[in-house]
């Protein structure tokens, strides 16, 4: 008979921050919040982000804001404890070979840009896009 067990809070026994995943196979745990995205992002065209209310989805973002073509940079709702994070984005059009980036210059713990290019052309390109953040949040 299956259990079905509903919480409103999950709080460590050691520190009420830290929850502790045991592995499938058993051998090894891992901390579950930091298994977890802190932020992410999905639009169906770059520049749609200028305008407030045109993202597909997201969460922890407060702004976007269309620096130039194929540049994006956005604001966090609730700050990253470090510049550290990982970021893992992607840009998608069957039409051309394109991929984004991270632009490290502009990181910091309230926010982040990517910027998008075409691989063929090299040059940098306003397409759908999609982000996530891992990390520890402050």
């Amino acid at each position: 008979m299956a259990s079905i067990l509903k919480v409103d809070e999950l709080q460590g026994i050691t520190s009420a921050g830290d929850i502790t995943i045991t592995s499938e196979g058993g051998a090894a745990t891992q901390s579950l919040q930091q298994g977890l995205a802190k932020c992410y992002f999905q639009n169906n065209t770059l520049s749609a982000y200028t305008t407030a209310g045109n993202t597909n989805d997201s969460f922890n973002v407060s702004s976007f804001t269309d620096s130039t073509t194929g540049e994006l940079h956005f604001s966090f709702s609730n700050n990253m404890s470090q510049k550290g994070f990982s970021t893992v984005a992607n840009a998608s059009d069957a039409s051309i070979n394109d991929f984004a980036t991270t632009n490290h210059d502009t990181v910091s713990t309230s926010g982040s840009e990517i910027i998008l290019y075409d691989t063929g052309s090299s040059g940098r390109i306003d397409q759908p896009a999609s982000c996530a953040i891992f990390g520890s949040l402050a």
